[in-house]
């Protein structure tokens, strides 16, 4: 499958915005999210293997910004770690 080219369909979905009072356009900001998985030390969580199998393929996909092709400086990248 393909992947999609923001770049591409931004300018076609979002036409320019541009600031009424200053008359200058307004650069686009891209908020991502991201998860880091940890271990869980309860007795209820995955076995080992399972863990170290999901972590490693995780740690190994592709970022949302190299799918999206989003433009580096432009993105702003919130993460949080979730225990399995």
């Amino acid at each position: 499958m393909e992947p999609p080219n923001t770049a591409l369909w931004s300018g076609r979905i979002f036409p320019r915005c541009s600031n009424t009072h200053t008359g200058s356009d307004a650069p686009s900001t891209y908020y991502v999210g991201h998860e880091t998985v940890v271990p869980d030390e309860a007795d209820k969580a995955l076995p080992r293997v399972v863990e170290a199998l999901f972590a490693f393929m995780q740690r190994n996909s592709a970022h949302l910004t190299e799918y999206l092709r989003l433009p580096m400086d432009a993105v702003v990248e919130i993460g949080r770690q979730v225990s399995i």
